[in-house]
């Protein structure tokens, strides 16, 4: 696809005006409206609705140009001068809160595999934390599983209960658990993500919201609960690492989430290797000693 028809569109959803989009670009308005046109007709939808007064963004280009910035970001970052690809560094892509309390012995377990690796490390939201990997922008993903990818490896490492987040002036802040039926007719927060089982997931798509209101971060979701009163689902993790006064984590009826790490098949480098070793050990013995615990406390 055409990148400067990307920033075309992308320059044209912020300024909602062809002569100052143009501008921005050192073109006239006709060439780039022009280009603009031509790759609404690749797509087969209209990305803006247009009137002799003013111009829109469609709901469907909403979602387009979500995506077409995440493409351009990931393009300039690929452009920056990149960290040395060798068997010495790790690039780590980290969904949320990652690993969550697993990263120190995740760490010294790998640092004791592979003497002097170095660890770099990269955001993952809901619409790229597979495709980072699968594109090689990292070497492995700590994810929030959503389903099987082309090209990639997961290994599930976790799982925890789903957790359903209210404001806190809410009736539903005082229950102990909520049930499908608990939940009908509320406002949710608008999600997008990179699958349909994700949305599923997390719940109402983010189709006629408007794109500014739409959550991309797990991290940013307790404070748009706690803006807007509208509904979101994340795992329990996430009570303990984005914590809000004003926010209620309530356990919910519906699947649990599982963390899991994404490889590319086939990458058989010794970081990438260990990596998967050591956290698929590390998740194991924590499991074993909670158990443990359990036990000899009942």
């Amino acid at each position: 696809m055409d990148l400067t028809a990307l920033r075309y569109a992308v320059t044209l959803a912020e300024e909602l005006h062809f002569r100052r989009a143009a501008q921005r670009h050192f073109i006239s308005a006709q060439p780039f409206g022009q280009r603009v046109k031509q790759l609404e007709h690749q797509l087969g939808y209209a990305i803006f609705a247009r009137t002799s007064r003013r111009v829109s963004v469609t709901p469907r280009g909403e979602l387009f140009l979500v995506r077409a910035r995440d493409a351009l970001d990931r393009l300039n970052w690929l452009a920056q001068e990149a960290p040395d690809p060798g068997e010495h560094t790790l690039v780590l892509g980290v969904f949320g809160c990652g690993l969550a309390e697993l990263w120190a012995p995740v760490r010294a377990a790998l640092r004791a595999q592979c003497p002097g690796i170095r660890l770099v490390h990269r955001d993952l939201d809901f619409l790229n934390q597979y495709p980072m990997v699968q594109s090689g922008e990292v070497d492995a993903a700590i994810v929030f599983y959503a389903g099987p990818a082309d090209g990639l490896v997961v290994d599930i490492v976790k799982e925890a209960p789903r957790k359903v987040l209210v404001p806190a002036w809410s009736e539903l802040a005082e229950a102990a658990f909520l049930t499908t039926s608990d939940l009908e007719g509320r406002e949710w927060v608008p999600m997008v993500a990179h699958s349909d089982a994700l949305v599923d997931w997390l719940g109402p798509a983010a189709a006629g919201h408007p794109r500014s209101a739409w959550a991309v971060r797990p991290e940013s979701i307790p404070a748009t609960v706690a803006t807007t009163g509208a509904l979101a689902v994340l795992c329990a993790t996430a009570e303990r690492f984005f914590p809000r006064p004003d926010v209620r984590y309530v356990s919910a009826e519906g699947a649990a989430c599982h963390v899991g790490i994404a490889t590319r098949a086939g990458d058989t480098r010794p970081a990438v290797r260990a990596f998967r070793r050591v956290v698929a050990a590390t998740a194991g013995l924590v499991q074993e000693l909670t158990l443990t615990d359990r036990n000899e406390t009942a």
